[in-house]
Order: structure tokens, then C-alpha cells, then sequence
């Protein structure tokens, strides 16, 4: 796949991210990666905001020299009345080490609700490859993937168990291995 290319791939998973969900008050979705017109086009069907926070990019540029910290409370500065419905994390959790991940929930948990639900993409092993991609939402069941430009950082590739034990403010409901050794992981708040 070229920088310029898509592919579209199935998801299994993605529709139970939806089911079930009353999205008759409206949705509040947060989307770690940057706003790709797929996201914004699947998500106009809905009465929503969408909180696009493009980590990734930030993670790179964020980082003290000196201590290799990101202050994630910084980046996820939303109103304090901010409840997600909705979190996409796509592989981002993958380029947090375990002290960064642990910085992250607890940056993350106060957007958190009871019915916060949340898609992202582990490594079935450390070995598995990391690609530089962005994902986006196509229709209920289908994710774009195309080729990323963004300089990536370093890469901690977590399994799911890893996080599921770092990650509390959520449990891990379900995943699927999917191709180049990707785990398609979904979760509830805890």
C-alpha cells in the first residue's frame, strides 16, 4: 500500500461498539487520531461531537528531552463536563511505554462514564509488526486504513493483557486477531 492508498477492512467487532447504544441524546465521540473524512462522514449519520485529539503526532512532539514524559493532562484538557460514549484509539496504545499508559488512564478516566465504550488495536506479540497508519470509520462495520505520515515514536507493543491490566478504567470485552498479528480489541468502562 502506497501513502496515497486506502484499503477498507472488515470489523467484527466495530458493530458492538454501536449496539445497543442510545445515541438519541446525542454522542459524544473521542477519536485519538486525526479527523479523517470517513470518521466525520460515518458520524454525520448522528446527533454528536467529535473530539479528534491527533495523540500521535502530539506524542512525537510532546516529549520532554529531558525526561521522555508526555503530560497527558495537558493534552486532554476538555470541559470538566466532557463524558465520552464513544473512545477510538486505534494503535496509539501501542507508542505509550507502560509508565505512559498508566498516564494516560488516569488522564483519560475522568471523560469516562458507565456506558463509555472503546476500540483499539493491540499486538497479538511484542514481535508482531507496527505499521504507520491511520484508521477511520467507513460504515458500521468497516475501517480505512491507509498509510500515515507522521514521524512515529517509539513502539511498545502491548497484547491484551497488558492492556487489560494497565488500562482500568476499562474491561476488556472481546477481540479478534486479525492479519500482520493485530489483536481488534473492545471495551467497556469499568
Amino acid at each position: 500500500m502506497t501513502r496515497e492508498q486506502k484499503v477498507v477492512e472488515q470489523s467484527d467487532l466495530l458493530p458492538l461498539l454501536f449496539a445497543e447504544l442510545d445515541s438519541s441524546k446525542g454522542l459524544t465521540v473521542f477519536d485519538v487520531g486525526p479527523a479523517v473524512p470517513e470518521t466525520v462522514d460515518f458520524f454525520s449519520q448522528f446527533k454528536c461531537r467529535l473530539f479528534f485529539a491527533d495523540l500521535l503526532s502530539d506524542l512525537s512532539a510532546e516529549k520532554d528531552p529531558d525526561d521522555g514524559k508526555v503530560d497527558f493532562g495537558e493534552l486532554l484538557t476538555y470541559p470538566t463536563e466532557t463524558r465520552f460514549d464513544i473512545c477510538l484509539f486505534w494503535d496509539f496504545l501501542n507508542f505509550l511505554d507502560v509508565e505512559m499508559l498508566r498516564a494516560f488512564n488516569l488522564a483519560i478516566t475522568p471523560y469516562i462514564h458507565d456506558e463509555t465504550r472503546a476500540h483499539c488495536y493491540g499486538r497479538f506479540s511484542r514481535r508482531s509488526p507496527v505499521m504507520n497508519q491511520q484508521f477511520g470509520i467507513k460504515k458500521i462495520d468497516e475501517v480505512v486504513v491507509r498509510n500515515s505520515n507522521v514521524r512515529l515514536p517509539t513502539c511498545y507493543p502491548h497484547g491484551y493483557a497488558d492492556l487489560r491490566d494497565i488500562m482500568g478504567c476499562f474491561s476488556f470485552s472481546r477481540s479478534m486477531l486479525l492479519r500482520e498479528g493485530r489483536l481488534e480489541i473492545l471495551m467497556y468502562a469499568s
